[in-house]
């Protein structure tokens, strides 16, 4: 296995879902790719839309670092940061596509918005894809399901 593709949203159980997917990028010689799919959405801002996804984009970082700094593991497992602006489901469906992961670990909670938005499945995208898929839930003392 070579990259992973953890998709979080910057929530408080991002961490979990991080925490999860570098002890398995780590179990396994992998490079841990983070994603965060979000939208570029001007509600009220005054300012250009470049100017805005800077900032939605250097807030993402910072979050992000913030997250990172509790996890000790996150020191020795090989990452990558990367904000995409999209639709969560566009954005697994690119990387599945490109080849670009070898295996998709995101949240629970994800999973569920990913599968309400119109035109996309998440379990169609894991039933045609070969690629191993885990959810992470946001329960504690739940364990992750592996499909």
């Amino acid at each position: 296995m070579k990259q992973i593709l953890c998709v979080i949203d910057l929530s408080e159980s991002s961490e979990k879902v991080l925490e999860v997917a570098a002890g398995m990028a780590n179990a396994c010689h992998a490079h841990l790719m983070v994603l965060f799919p979000y939208r570029l959405i001007n509600y009220g801002y005054d300012q250009d839309m470049a100017t805005l996804k800077t900032k939605l984009e250097t807030d993402a970082r910072q979050k992000f670092l913030s997250i990172k700094k509790n996890l000790s593991i996150m020191d020795i497992v090989s990452s990558e940061f990367q904000p995409e602006i999209g639709f969560l489901s566009d954005r697994i469906n690119a990387h599945v596509k490109s080849a670009k992961a070898d295996m998709i670990i995101i949240g629970q909670r994800q999973s569920i918005t990913a599968n309400e938005i119109k035109g996309f499945n998440l379990q169609n995208l894991i039933s045609h894809s070969k690629l191993p898929f885990m959810i992470v839930p946001e329960e504690t003392g739940t364990e992750s399901i592996i499909i």
